[in-house]
């Protein structure tokens, strides 16, 4: 993950949720999520989710997911 961040810094935000935060979780469980680790890729200026991984992802799995959000919605 930490290396995707770097990578897509310019084109990409990435927001970690504190799950054991009130408000954190109450946001991330109003997009669907139910446990940890999820990942989702949100479209711009939306709450629409582009795609999500609810478990943890194989190899790739993420790039791919940056990828696809940005080939959908620019960057």
């Amino acid at each position: 993950m930490n290396g995707l961040r770097i990578e897509f810094q310019d084109r990409v935000n990435f927001v970690i949720l504190d799950w054991d935060t009130p408000d954190e979780h109450a946001f991330g469980t109003g997009l669907g999520m139910t446990y940890h680790p999820n990942f989702l890729s949100i479209a711009p200026n939306s709450d629409e989710v582009v795609r999500g991984l609810y478990a943890s992802p194989r190899s790739g799995e993420l790039r791919e997911m940056v990828e696809e959000l940005l080939a959908s919605h620019g960057g």
